[in-house]
């Protein structure tokens, strides 16, 4: 059975073994450690190479300040703004400035939102409020001699 958690101290202690001569296949070490082979591979790799990726930020700062800015602006106000009105305006911007390159992407996008943590949500459903009737114990008495009509289905009675 292969664990699916380790600790950083069995982790080290599973790499020490593999630098020592032992004279088997990466996949054949890690059946004898009882570890994944993929898991064993991705330790090796992290250990060369330590420094974490970093990701990349956006390329235009102040461009990006600027479109969140009036995205939250429109929301605040009550608007829906769309992800096509988001492109339209970034486009808008990359055009005033002067830059042809830029297009607006949907990986873009999706980053954009990632960075300025913004999301896109369809409105909740509510649940409809009841009429409310008031009946009074005089009009009690004068409902119950009126012929009735059910106006969502045919009637069945006359």
């Amino acid at each position: 059975m292969v664990r699916h958690s380790y600790s950083k101290h069995q982790i080290a202690g599973i790499l020490k073994r593999w630098k020592e001569p032992h004279g088997l296949t990466l996949r054949d070490f890690a059946a004898r450690e009882k570890v994944g082979k993929d898991s064993l591979s991705r330790w090796i790799r992290n250990e060369t190479s330590p420094v974490p990726i970093k990701r990349r930020g956006a390329v235009h700062p102040e461009w990006e300040k600027e479109l969140e800015s009036w995205v939250l602006e429109r929301r605040s106000v009550g608007l829906i703004v769309t992800d096509g009105e988001i492109r339209l305006r970034a486009l808008e911007i990359a055009a005033r400035d002067g830059v042809a390159d830029f297009r607006a992407s949907n990986g873009w996008l999706g980053n954009f939102k990632k960075r300025c943590k913004l999301c896109y949500r369809s409105p909740t459903h509510t649940a409809r409020k009841e009429p409310v009737f008031d009946i009074s114990l005089s009009n009690k008495s004068s409902l119950q001699n009126r012929k009735m009509k059910n106006c969502d289905s045919r009637q069945r009675f006359q």
